[in-house]
Formats: C-alpha cells, sequence, structure tokens
C-alpha cells in the first residue's frame, strides 16, 4: 500500500507541474482489440460459409475501422467486455462531438465548398459508430503516413526496439538478442531525464543510490506511459544538444564549423536538420511493396505524395507544360524515355490552351516531394468513370491519371477543378526503408477516408496535419496538441 501511495503521489504531482508550466493537453491511449481468426470462422459458420469463400465486408475501410473501435463480438458478454475495453467509444455522442469539434466548421466549409459529395461523405465518417482515421501498424498503398517531430521518433523508436527485444525473448529464450543495444544513444538520455524530472539530483549520495531501487523504477516505468512526460524529456534531450552543438560548432566569427563536432553529434545536427526540413509532411503512399497505380523505378520501391505542400493556386502555362511534359521536356522535341508514362503524352499547343481554360484560375499543384521533380506530375481525382484514370488501390476511391479527360470535363461543367489534385514530384522509398523509417518513429502510418485525401490543402483553418493526428487519437493526439500550441501562425483561430 505505502507503494501504491507513493506512486499515486508522485504521479499526479508531476502531471500538475507538467500541465501547469508546460500547457500540455494531456489524454490516454488506449490499445483496442481486433477481430481474430476464430471469430470471422464462427461467424462463416454463421452464414454457411467454407474457408475457401471471401467473407463480405464491403468497404474494407469502413470494415476495419468498425473492427478496431468494438471488435465482431458475439454474444451480449463479449459485447459487454468489449464497451469496457474500448470505453464505449462506438456508442460515445462525445466522441462524435469531439470529431466535428476538431476538424471545426471552417474546414468542413470550405471542403463543401470544393465538393458536396466528399463534404458528405466525411461528414458521415464523422459522425459514425467508430473513427474514421486510426493508426495501423505498417504503411499501407491508399493510407497516409505523418512525418512526426524529432522527439518522438527519439523515444518512439527507442521503445519499439526494446519491445521488439521482449518478444524476441519470449519466442526464442532469456537471451535471444538482448545483447544487441538500441544504437539511438539520446532514447537512453530521454529516459533518464524522465527520472530527473520526477526526482531532481539534490547532490545526496544517499538520496541518488535510492533512484535505482525498484519502488523508484515503478514510478518512473509509469510515468513514461503519459504522452506530456515522455515528450517532454525528449524535447529537452534536442534542445540540450542543439544548444551544446551551437557552442561547439560556432567560432568567434559568428561562422559554424562542424569540424569541432564529433561523429554523434554531426550524425544528430543532419536527423535535425532532415526533420525540419520535413516538418509537419503528411503524405500519401501511392506505391509500396510492389501495389500501386504509380510504377516505380525500382522493384518494391515507395512512393509518397505530399498533401499539404501546396505550390500554386491557379496553373499557369509554365507550370503546365512542367505538369504534362516534365522539366527536361518543356523545351524538347522527344518522348521522355522512362517506366513513370502517367501524364507524359507531348500534348499540342491545342491541348495546353484547353488545359489552361480548366486550371488557370482554380487548379492547384503541389509539391509532391523532392525526388523525381523533373518527371511529369501526378494527377489525383475521387472520379471513379475518369477515363484513363487508375485507382491507387483496389477499394480506396482514389484515382491517377486521367488528364484529358479531366480537362474535357472540367470545361464542360461536368466536374469543377477543385475535383483534380496535380503535384510535381515525390518521395521515394528504396525497398523496405518506408517499413523501417515507421517502425523507428520517424514516420506514422494511418488510415483515413479518402476525402481527407482528395480535398485542396489551401488556407485551411485547421492544418491538414493536426486535423488527421488529431482525429487519429492516442499518443499522436498528444503530440499534435502539443505541436500545435507552437504555432503562432494559428493562435487566432483557437481564440
Amino acid at each position: 500500500m505505502r507503494h501504491l501511495a507513493t506512486y499515486f503521489v508522485a504521479a499526479f504531482l508531476l502531471l500538475a507541474q507538467t500541465k501547469r508550466t508546460g500547457g500540455f493537453q494531456l489524454s490516454h491511449s488506449r490499445s483496442l482489440p481486433v477481430g481474430n481468426h476464430n471469430t470471422r470462422t464462427r461467424l462463416r459458420e454463421q452464414k454457411g460459409e467454407n474457408d475457401d469463400e471471401a467473407l463480405e465486408v464491403g468497404d474494407w475501410r469502413s470494415f476495419r475501422s468498425n473492427l478496431m473501435a468494438g471488435g465482431l463480438p458475439t454474444t451480449e458478454d463479449a459485447e459487454s467486455e468489449m464497451a469496457q475495453a474500448t470505453g464505449s467509444l462506438a456508442d460515445s455522442d462525445t466522441n462524435k462531438e469531439y470529431r466535428m469539434k476538431h476538424v471545426g466548421e471552417a474546414n468542413m466549409k470550405k471542403l463543401r465548398s470544393q465538393s458536396p459529395e466528399l463534404h458528405s461523405e466525411f461528414e458521415g465518417a464523422l459522425t459514425g459508430a467508430s473513427n474514421p482515421v486510426f493508426v495501423t501498424g505498417e504503411p499501407e498503398v491508399g493510407g497516409l503516413v505523418a512525418r512526426m517531430p524529432l522527439p518522438y521518433e527519439i523515444w518512439v523508436g527507442g521503445r519499439e526496439f526494446l519491445n521488439r527485444k521482449k518478444r524476441s525473448k519470449l519466442l526464442k529464450g532469456p537471451k535471444a538478442g538482448m545483447e544487441e543495444k538500441h544504437k539511438d544513444p539520446l532514447y537512453y538520455k530521454a529516459v533518464g531525464r524522465v527520472e530527473n524530472m520526477l526526482f531532481p539530483s539534490s547532490g545526496d549520495a544517499k538520496k541518488e543510490k535510492s533512484s535505482s531501487d525498484a519502488e523508484t523504477q515503478s514510478i518512473v516505468a509509469a510515468a513514461v506511459k503519459t504522452t506530456a512526460v515522455w515528450y517532454k524529456a525528449a524535447e529537452t534531450v534536442v534542445n540540450d544538444l542543439l544548444n551544446e552543438i551551437a557552442i561547439k560548432a560556432i567560432d568567434d566569427d559568428g561562422a559554424v564549423n562542424d569540424a569541432s563536432l564529433s561523429p554523434d553529434e554531426r550524425d544528430f545536427l543532419n536527423r535535425y536538420i532532415k526533420s525540419t526540413s520535413e516538418w509537419e509532411e503528411l503524405g500519401l503512399v501511392v506505391s509500396h511493396g510492389g501495389v500501386g497505380a504509380v510504377k516505380c523505378s525500382a522493384k518494391q520501391e515507395s512512393i509518397v505524395l505530399n498533401l499539404n505542400r501546396p505550390l500554386a493556386s491557379g496553373i499557369s502555362e509554365t507550370l503546365a507544360k512542367l505538369i504534362l511534359k516534365g522539366a527536361y521536356l518543356i523545351d524538347g522535341e522527344n518522348e521522355l524515355d522512362t517506366d513513370n508514362d502517367y501524364l507524359e503524352k507531348l500534348y499540342d499547343k491545342d491541348f495546353f490552351q484547353a488545359f489552361a481554360q480548366a486550371f488557370e484560375k482554380s487548379g492547384v499543384c503541389y509539391i509532391g516531394g523532392d525526388d523525381e521533380q523533373h518527371l511529369p506530375g501526378i494527377m489525383l481525382s475521387g472520379v471513379a468513370d475518369l477515363r484513363g484514370g487508375v485507382e491507387v488501390v483496389e477499394g480506396s476511391g482514389i484515382y491517377v491519371g486521367g488528364v484529358e479527360d479531366a480537362v474535357e470535363r472540367v470545361i464542360a461543367g461536368r466536374n469543377k477543378a477543385e475535383d483534380f489534385r496535380f503535384f510535381i514530384g515525390r518521395k521515394t522509398f528504396a525497398p523496405g526503408f518506408l517499413d523501417a523509417y515507421c517502425v523507428g518513429g520517424t514516420y506514422q502510418p494511418l488510415s483515413a477516408p479518402r476525402a481527407v485525401c482528395l480535398k485542396q490543402c489551401v488556407g485551411l483553418p485547421t492544418p491538414l496535419y493536426h486535423e488527421v493526428l488529431g482525429l487519429a487519437g492516442g499518443e499522436v493526439r498528444d503530440v499534435s496538441s502539443i505541436e500545435i500550441l507552437k504555432r503562432k501562425d494559428l493562435e487566432e483561430n483557437r481564440e
């Protein structure tokens, strides 16, 4: 009992102090149960199906979302147990109200003006029984990947590494993989920072020694389950190291000289610069593991299109040529010799004029990524019967290509220019790299409705990145709540 009382006192004092000084918005993540093979077998037996017949689940995204929210209970007892485990998320009107409030009336109004159809879809998803956005275990075609802040990458990468070691130990024996140590020392510094936050150094050797006892370790273990605690610790480690590097690398003349930095410090600086350059990117996976509508230059390569990096609203003639021909062909006469055959045809002058008529005023083009910006662009839409369009993955409702038909439809008034999104460049990952980045906490894979991927991301009061992470819940929502408080440009919208 004494240990239990000590834990509660320390935990509540810590949370109160963190919330008071850091302004964090705390919430607690849940692990949601999912269905298993035995459940599916029972359902098939009830329907008279055998193992060779496919289970009809309709839209697979909605099915999985419902499964994540409430599982597939087969008895009243199981249903009651599931409701307790998930906090009655599926039946909570408050949860639905939170989703609508989080996205915001202004964001919904902009979506309605772009596409009443997508607005209706998204509103239905937000007010449905299950959460339309949720974290997935790995990246998938038609899903999203969110670039996470460096403190998140440091902590989650280290935590997942240790979890894998624990699983390996359970499967292969007590010594399996235990000799291996996580390569990122910043994670262990962040863990030490959590302990220092709980038990500030007093200079007393006896008290310092007590920090390794079982009671202290149990308090630390409980504290690091709260996002605000570990994120603050990892963030402090990042800031401290940046300050140390600034002192060492800046000479008397104010010039930066990285020759004085150690290899670990240079590695950290490169990670920090990369994290900053990819700040709050939210990408759509259009090719991964040999699946997807966008062809890859290498087998099993992954391709991601950043959804929230607008380049231009209103497409000029020069930009139109870049989209349709690629940078190397604006003044060239030969067709591009490449496997990426979308939008590569050399269109004549009449088509450029038609394209300008369709998209010059309301067309929007985005920077899909830093890679292959010389290639012709990529067009996304949600138009199922678009001539020449190819679905990114079956059931996604997101299509690539079909620019000629798109131009004809916009001119004829059958579609709006806002129904189509154009991208210059993309992010390419060598085979296995995107999976590794997701495991290491650099990216967070997510599943979301197609309306999130297809709506124009220009001037949204609630940034698309934070809209999605806030809907996903759990740790990523906590991180979004922390990071959005730093956005000075959004202060008027929060008031």
